[in-house]
C-alpha cells in the first residue's frame, strides 16, 4: 500500500490550521473520560506505552476486540453508509454541527471497515468509538497515529454536540476539515482493501 494521506490531505492552510487546533485542544483538555482513554491520551508517556503494546492480537486478548468472520457484504454495507454520510456532510443546507457529525460518522465507518477487514470487531467496551478510532494504526499502519489523534479529538467534540453551546462552536472550517479527512481516509481504505483483502471487494 502506498503512503496514506495526512489527515488534511495536504490541501489548504485553512484545513491545516483546523486540524492543528483540534489536536492542540485535545492535548490540553482535562475533560473527564473513561479511565483507559484518559490514560492513553493525557500524556506522552501514556501514548508511548500505548504504541509499544498495540497489536490486534493484544487488543483481542484484552477484550477490546473480538474475532469476526467478516463477509464481503458487510464491508459493502459499511462503505455505502459512509458514502452517504459524506454526501450529507457536504450538504450546505445542514448546519455546521450536523455536517461535522455526518463527517465524523463517515470517518468512523472507514476505521470500522479496516477493522472488519482484519476479521475483528469491537468488543463489549464502554468506549467503543475510541477503540474503533485507535485501532486505525493497527490496521492501516503506524503512520495513521496522527490521523487517529485528530479523529479522537473530533470524537470528543462530537460527544458534546448535544449541548447547544458546544454545537455552536463548530464552524464551517471544522466541518469541512473533518469531511476532507473522512474522504481521504475512505479512499485510502479502499486502496488498502484492494491490495490486502481483495476477497472482500468481490460483488
Amino acid at each position: 500500500m502506498g503512503p496514506v494521506p495526512e489527515p488534511h490531505g495536504g490541501r489548504g492552510t485553512v484545513v491545516t490550521r483546523v486540524v492543528a487546533r483540534a489536536l492542540a485542544e485535545a492535548a490540553v483538555s482535562t475533560r473527564p473520560n473513561t479511565a483507559d482513554a484518559c490514560a492513553y491520551r493525557s500524556c506522552d508517556l501514556g501514548r508511548a506505552i500505548h504504541r509499544r503494546r498495540m497489536s490486534l492480537e493484544a487488543w483481542t486478548k484484552a477484550g477490546w476486540l473480538r474475532a469476526h468472520g467478516t463477509q464481503a457484504g458487510e464491508v459493502r454495507h459499511l462503505a455505502a453508509v459512509a458514502a452517504g454520510d459524506l454526501v450529507s456532510a457536504a450538504d450546505p443546507r445542514h448546519a455546521a454541527a450536523l455536517r461535522f457529525e455526518y463527517a465524523y460518522n463517515a470517518a468512523l465507518k472507514a476505521c470500522l471497515i479496516a477493522l472488519y477487514a482484519e476479521r475483528r470487531r469491537p468488543g463489549r467496551v464502554s468506549d467503543v468509538h475510541h477503540r474503533i478510532i485507535r485501532s486505525l494504526p493497527l490496521t492501516l499502519g503506524p503512520d495513521l497515529e496522527v490521523a487517529a489523534d485528530y479523529l479522537d479529538a473530533c470524537r470528543d467534540r462530537r460527544d458534546r454536540l448535544e449541548r447547544p453551546e458546544e454545537a455552536a462552536k463548530i464552524t464551517d472550517d471544522d466541518a469541512n476539515a473533518l469531511r476532507e479527512t473522512a474522504g481521504d481516509l475512505l479512499a485510502s481504505v479502499d486502496t488498502w482493501l484492494r491490495a490486502r483483502h481483495p476477497d472482500l471487494m468481490e460483488a
